[in-house]
């Protein structure tokens, strides 16, 4: 209805970032979210957020998640289910697992995208965990030691990520430096 307000195209694809229930290991939570209208209508994708991986002893599974959604089978080993890709229209969209830290990981992904070469125009990581800090604003370690070198030797366009609960946005970065002049 927002977008219908402002005049903007329909939505046709809602990427989340993870978090989209409180408890992973209650299957009521994930009932609630996947029993509304806003997501019934539209095609989603979650990425595994803290939230979505922990019982309420903090203990992290991805079990939960890939029992409560039905995502590609195209991701890697136990990941299954939980990191996995699709090109939508001219977008290659990755989704790891920001508790998989693992050459593995990262060498998948650099499979995926070389897999692809030429069926898209733009890529977009989709990653829990953000690459900069909320409070300080400097670079978040996790994502920069993980995922920096991958981003820029693949020409990864965007970077979605949440667990933070608020709206950041950074200036496109490569190499550690932030462009200037970029489109």
């Amino acid at each position: 209805s927002l977008a219908n307000q402002l005049n903007w195209p329909e939505v046709e694809h809602i990427v989340g970032i993870g978090d989209i229930v409180a408890w992973g290991v209650d299957y009521n939570q994930w009932t609630n979210v996947y029993e509304t209208s806003w997501i019934q209508n539209y095609s989603f994708a979650n990425t595994i957020g803290n939230h979505d991986d922990m019982d309420r002893s903090a203990n992290s599974s991805n079990k939960y998640n890939s029992i409560n959604n039905n995502y590609p089978l195209n991701g890697y080993g136990s990941q299954m289910g939980t990191c996995f890709y699709y090109i939508y229209n001219n977008v290659l969209f990755i989704y790891i697992n920001y508790l998989d830290t693992s050459s593995t990981a990262e060498a998948w992904a650099d499979s995926v995208v070389a897999a692809n070469a030429g069926k898209y125009q733009y890529s977009v990581l989709v990653n829990h965990r953000p690459a900069t800090n909320k409070y300080t604003g400097k670079t978040y370690s996790y994502f920069w030691n993980y995922w920096a070198d991958f981003c820029d030797r693949n020409h990864i366009d965007l970077v979605l990520a949440g667990d933070h609960h608020v709206y950041m946005r950074s200036a496109p970065i490569y190499g550690g430096s932030v462009l200037s002049g970029y489109s």
